[in-house]
């Protein structure tokens, strides 16, 4: 028993559809440690909410409006008791921690989500979860709330202080801006305030994110910031180094915002020269950036001991171009991308001191440093092993040299993975003759008459360059070298990626022979090759 029944899964929907919810019995509670939520809630409160467009067809019958808005306030009112279930149901769990919440969401906030249910939780709902004193891990995947929820009720999400120690929460939709509401900010600023003092990961959507507030509490214990989307735009708040200065202990820092087009500033620095402080982050591992202001003193106020640092554009920038415009997301029509060019991202590498780093991505349009750029990478980060380059040319650029390139990285002496874009001439991309086709890659011809021959051909003709692009590579770059990379966009992929492994030929005696190897082609159709597993940075998002 305490086993088998250590994590349950409960159906959302017949939690909140009746006052006598369908429910673990009680003879489970004391075994259970982790709940998973599936689906949307029914959301008995939302049965009849009256949306603009409905008010507006019943403001012509005045006591058809008034039945309405009586009925919606019953069902807000049914809501309560199963709120007092859960809350003593919460309670009684001792060993209860974790709590997750896989609901369906629409991008849009007036659509449905999963057949016909409203979005969103009920505040009574959220309240009983938050009550458990036991509780440390608070999972929620869909919004936390409907436009048409009530204001929020003063006496929700008691007690004063929940000691969460993880709140992760993820709208799903990396494509879409979302549609958040003041209710929505309202409530995860309330979690915020009355958890951060125990708070150790913390993952939001950038757009529910109360940036311009969190200065005002205090992060003692927070170990991981991730914030995902959208660039909010505040302008009553301070740069956010001043919230970062009070998280003392942050070892993972992940900013992955799009920049919005309603606006006609670029990225606004972490830390403005105008900002005179005292900041440090002595345990700082691993540093996730897009849009890196070039100005940011935040670089010079990295720790020696940075592992992990990605200054990059999201979306990728070669998502925007007009030429690959099947395979940009709809939510770039709402986005810029400002990337940056070589000499200022230069500027920011020799800004930071990192002689233990051992992956690194970067994202830049070549200007007249570019040569400059890469030669600093070896001579500043030697004990790299993961090295990614999204590289761009100006429109008409000057022809890409491999031996070049790789006689610049030529000091990364621990390198193992070099995965990079070089713009090459023969991309699929930039030939309008063709269009990528994914059952090119991941399909045996063979198998599929209508494959076009010629296409197939082609593509061939292009993995065969990319081998020796790979070879050039790998002949100047070290023997821990395993394996070469090269961007080739998939459209509805997220392994975009294309491996050539380093194959070092070995002596009869099983020892390896110096100098001489083989560039082997990846020959797996449907899985990644087995020894990339163990790197994180394999997709293209």
């Amino acid at each position: 028993m305490p086993v088998l029944f250590r994590s349950c899964t409960v159906r959302s929907a017949g939690l909140d559809r009746k006052a006598d919810p369908d429910f673990l019995p009680p003879s489970l509670w004391d075994h259970v440690q982790t709940i998973a939520f599936l689906r949307p809630f029914w959301r008995a409160d939302m049965e009849s909410y009256i949306d603009e467009r409905r008010r507006r067809a019943l403001s012509m019958w005045p006591e058809s409006l008034k039945l309405a808005e009586k009925w919606r306030a019953e069902r807000i009112t049914a809501v309560r008791p199963v709120g007092d279930f859960l809350r003593n149901a919460f309670q009684s769990m001792p060993r209860l921690h974790t709590i997750r919440l896989r609901l369906t969401n629409a991008t849009d906030i007036s659509q449905s989500t999963f057949r016909g249910r409203p979005r969103g939780v009920s505040m009574y709902v959220l309240s009983a979860m938050l009550s458990a004193p036991q509780l440390r891990h608070l999972d929620v995947w869909g919004y936390l709330s409907h436009p048409y929820d009530e204001p929020l009720p003063a006496h929700i999400l008691s007690p004063p202080s929940i000691p969460l120690e993880s709140l992760v929460y993820d709208v799903g939709h990396d494509d879409a801006s979302p549609q958040v509401t003041g209710l929505e900010l309202s409530v995860v600023s309330l979690l915020l305030e009355r958890a951060s003092a125990t708070l150790r990961i913390l993952e939001l959507p950038s757009q529910s994110t109360p940036l311009h507030r969190m200065h005002l509490w205090t992060w003692p214990m927070l170990t991981k910031l991730s914030l995902n989307g959208e660039r909010p735009l505040y302008e009553d708040g301070p740069p956010l180094v001043v919230a970062l200065g009070r998280m003392p202990r942050l070892r993972e820092l992940s900013l992955r915002f799009a920049e919005p087009t309603n606006t006609t500033m670029i990225s606004p620095p972490i830390w403005p020269s105008s900002i005179k402080g005292s900041y440090a982050w002595p345990d700082l591992e691993r540093v996730f950036l897009t849009h890196p202001h070039p100005d940011d003193e935040f670089y010079a106020h990295l720790p020696p001991g940075l592992q992990s640092l990605s200054l990059r554009c999201w979306p990728r920038h070669y998502k925007f171009d007009p030429d690959m415009g099947y395979f940009t997301p709809q939510s770039c029509a709402n986005w810029v991308s400002s990337v940056s060019w070589s000499s200022e991202m230069l500027y920011m590498l020799r800004r930071i001191d990192a002689p233990r780093l051992t992956i690194l991505d970067i994202e830049y349009l070549v200007d007249a440093h570019d040569e400059l750029l890469l030669r600093h990478i070896p001579s500043s980060y030697p004990r790299l092993q993961v090295l990614r380059i999204h590289r761009y040319r100006q429109r008409n650029g000057s022809p890409i040299y491999t031996e070049q390139i790789a006689d610049c990285l030529r000091g990364l002496t621990d390198l193992r993975l070099l995965m990079i874009y070089l713009d090459f001439d023969y991309l699929p991309l930039r030939d309008e003759g063709y269009i990528h086709d994914r059952r090119a890659y991941f399909m045996d011809p063979s198998d599929d008459p209508w494959v076009d021959k010629e296409y197939l051909r082609y593509i061939e003709r292009l993995f065969e360059a990319l081998a020796q692009e790979a070879t050039t590579l790998a002949v100047a770059l070290p023997a821990t070298l395993e394996h070469i990379c090269f961007l080739i966009p998939l459209r509805e992929e997220r392994i975009q990626w294309y491996p050539f492994r380093i194959v070092r030929e070995e002596a009869d005696g099983g020892q390896e022979t110096e100098g001489r190897f083989h560039v082997q082609r990846w020959e797996q159709r449907y899985s990644y090759d087995q020894s990339l597993y163990g790197f994180d940075i394999v997709a293209d998002v």
